[in-house]
């Protein structure tokens, strides 16, 4: 029971992470199509 407790904090864990790197290159990638766009 601990262990799979365990187990599925750990892959919310990677989820947050994962959201949160897919949400920062988005952010990159629109940043650098807009400043391309203003050049």
């Amino acid at each position: 029971m601990y262990q799979s407790l365990q187990h599925a904090s750990r892959w919310k864990c990677a989820e947050v992470l994962y959201a949160f790197f897919t949400f920062c290159l988005l952010n990159l990638g629109i940043f650098a199509l807009s400043s391309d766009s203003y050049v």
